[in-house]
């Protein structure tokens, strides 16, 4: 699954299910077994009128990975400021 993935090469900065008031008896599981554990805060909740619910965690100890943006090539005409 793309969504443990990302949680495993630390990619995720968050993470939101919606639940809704059902039961099935059987399911998927949300991740594939993961290699670690992945802390999380609880930062928003939303209940509908439908019943159901969403929740959005922050995933804690995110190790912030630095990405060196490439400046756009100047357009035709135009010089590179320095």
């Amino acid at each position: 699954m793309v969504s443990a993935e990302c949680l495993r090469l630390g990619l995720a900065d968050e993470v939101r299910y919606s639940i809704l008031p059902i039961l099935i008896g059987d399911g998927i599981p949300f991740f594939e077994k993961l290699d670690r554990d992945i802390a999380l805060h609880l930062a928003e909740v939303k209940a509908y009128k439908s019943g159901m619910v969403e929740l959005c965690y922050e995933v804690r100890g995110r190790q912030s990975r630095q990405i060196t943006a490439i400046p756009p090539a100047p357009l035709r005409g135009q010089r590179r400021s320095p």
